[in-house]
């Protein structure tokens, strides 16, 4: 396990660059700390890394529950900000918006919008709670596959990885 901690003042680039060295490691990764700050052009770097990886992130939050942690949280395999304070309208900003539609789906993302309170919304669409079981490390390249390939490709790469694993077993 990889371990990142994040500040509400970490630029956007240190993150991006943070993560991106982690997932090189192959390790799952697991980002601590304050969910506090907000979302900018310059974020998409480690936004779109969290969204392509390959391997199981988790996400800690302490302090404030902002924009930032709320896309961190949206974009995790799973996700705990109980240590949080929410703050209002965290998860009501077009690039939240963009994250839930694609992490949740655009029904879900519609009923996550519009919850008022930002915790309650996360909480409402069903996040894994950390630590997450080790057998969920050998399905995550299939969810990704999933979600980025035809549905015929992405059965390919599962069967593909189901007879590896019979091989090796």
């Amino acid at each position: 396990m990889t371990d990142i901690a994040l500040s509400a003042d970490m630029p956007d680039a240190d993150l991006a660059k943070a993560i991106a060295k982690a997932l090189r490691a192959g390790a799952p990764l697991a980002l601590r700390g304050d969910g506090g700050g907000g979302l900018h052009a310059s974020s998409t770097g480690w936004v779109m890394a969290l969204a392509k990886a390959r391997r199981p992130v988790s996400v800690h939050l302490t302090g404030t529950l902002a924009e930032r942690g709320v896309a961190l949280a949206l974009l995790a395999d799973a996700a705990e900000w109980t240590q949080a304070q929410a703050q209002d309208g965290a998860h009501q900003t077009p690039m939240i918006a963009v994250i839930a539609a694609q992490c949740l789906g655009q029904t879900a993302a519609r009923r996550f919008l519009t919850d008022p309170d930002p915790a309650a919304a996360l909480a409402a669409c069903g996040l894994a709670q950390p630590p997450l079981p080790s057998v969920f490390t050998a399905l995550k390249p299939a969810l990704v596959a999933a979600a980025e390939l035809p549905l015929d490709e992405a059965a390919d790469f599962a069967a593909l990885g189901a007879a590896s694993t019979e091989r090796q077993a």
